[in-house]
């Protein structure tokens, strides 16, 4: 026979006088777990992990755009009537800039203006990749 008394049943008693046996499997455990790091270094870890994955999203998002923008340019020298991407944006700059804009982009870039709009177009759309 049992040789528990009738009220003194396992599932009865207070959790915490329960037999390691007798509590539930799933619960979760009595004691907290510790971290594996306390003190100072505890406190520094999750502002060094936030540093080291905003600098790994700036890159891959930068790797991303590249990407991008290298498939368009692709894209546009193999097949015709696809506009190079880099040169779309460009066209727009130009023809949504203000009047006396493009003598002095020509007064300082010289026959390299073209050159210099492109460049910047590639530099902008990296930055907004990299997630400013």
């Amino acid at each position: 026979m049992n040789d528990q008394p009738a009220g003194d049943a396992p599932a009865d008693r207070d959790p915490a006088e329960r037999h390691p046996a007798d509590r539930d499997p799933v619960a979760a455990p009595a004691t907290p777990v510790e971290p594996a790091e306390t003190g100072a270094r505890a406190a520094l870890a999750p502002e060094r992990a936030t540093k080291a994955s905003r600098g790994s999203a700036a890159l891959a998002g930068v790797v991303a755009t590249g990407a991008a923008l290298a498939t368009g340019e692709l894209l546009a020298g193999l097949l015709a009537g696809i506009p190079s991407p880099i040169l779309a944006v460009g066209r727009t700059v130009i023809d949504l800039q203000p009047p006396g804009a493009k003598e002095l982009v020509v007064s300082l870039f010289g026959t390299a203006d073209k050159l210099a709009l492109e460049v910047l177009v590639l530099g902008v759309a990296l930055v907004i990749g990299a997630g400013l």
